[in-house]
């Protein structure tokens, strides 16, 4: 048994709203093989910067409003076709994260296909020099199958004891005042990368070395994006020297923070590099210090 990636899309070009442009991502992936909205058991948003900074309610539910998931099963008279929506705030790590709950219901025959959108704005909706992520609308579609040779395996994540954030962002509501709903403070570590890189590459170590994971074996790399190369140093500090390649689409997105990962899936998929069997490396990297990865067979 395994969780598929059935479809995909990204791109820059959604409204400017977090909400706006999860909900063009989860319309577009889903017109991508052609599922209705009725098919959708999961809507899983793990997008964290908002339009106006908002806390609660969760974004998912009104991602879902604005995507038209299953509004009211009682009027269709459909009560066994519900979605249950809800946000994962784990940065870079969300998607993958994201997977492994979902793969959770799919195992318990609770859900049969998932919808993850990401994307993250500045709290105004308005271009930003100083924010430092790019605004990517992206959405995955998981969907659960019987064969145990496809789809994700070998989920690992570790988060480092020492204390160290690496980056962090917050509202000011003292010096922002009025304004805080359209404002945001950002601080990063000035080895913040350095450090990624080191704590990203010793936990790839760790799987190579016990022999949990082949290396070998890892067709394509998939990874967070900071910076440009970032998953080129990465690779080449695990020891990743072979014939994997490394999706470096930094040149063309900067860092889309929690798409990234769905973007760089959808660039092997939808330009059609990808063939049976080939086998990707997904690897997340982010502040806490934390570090993710899976395997995906295709």
């Amino acid at each position: 048994m395994g969780t598929l990636l059935k479809a995909s899309f990204a791109s820059p070009d959604g409204p400017p709203s977090s909400v706006g442009m999860a909900a063009f991502a989860a319309k577009n992936c889903l017109a991508q093989c052609g599922m209705s909205v009725s098919e959708v058991d999961l809507l899983i948003n793990v997008g964290v910067f908002r339009d106006d900074n908002i806390i609660e309610p969760a974004m998912a539910p009104l991602i879902q409003k604005q995507a038209g998931l299953n509004l009211d099963p009682v009027r269709r008279g459909s009560l066994d076709q519900t979605t249950l929506s809800f946000d994962i705030n784990d940065g870079p790590g969300g998607f993958l994260t994201a997977v492994r709950v979902a793969e959770s219901f799919f195992k318990t025959g609770c859900a049969r296909h998932a919808l993850v959108v990401g994307g993250d704005i500045h709290p105004s909706r308005t271009p930003h020099r100083d924010f430092p992520f790019s605004t990517m609308a992206a959405a995955a579609l998981l969907a659960f199958a019987e064969d145990d040779g496809q789809g994700f395996s070998d989920f690992h994540f570790k988060t480092s004891s020492n204390g160290s954030f690496g980056f962090s962002a917050n509202v000011d509501l003292m010096a922002n005042g009025l304004v805080s709903r359209s404002s945001m403070n950002f601080e990063m570590e000035e080895d913040y990368t350095d450090r990624l890189i080191a704590f990203a590459s010793e936990m790839l170590l760790e799987l190579f070395q016990s022999g949990r994971m082949n290396a070998a074996a890892i067709d394509y790399v998939v990874v967070s994006q900071q910076i440009k190369g970032l998953g080129r140093l990465i690779a080449e500090a695990a020891g990743l020297n072979g014939r994997a390649r490394v999706i470096d689409l930094y040149d063309q997105y900067g860092d889309a923070h929690t798409s990234t990962l769905m973007v760089s899936y959808h660039h092997l998929a939808g330009g059609g590099l990808l063939k049976k069997n080939d086998r990707i490396l997904f690897l997340s990297a982010g502040s806490g210090l934390s570090a993710s990865c899976a395997l995906y067979t295709v």
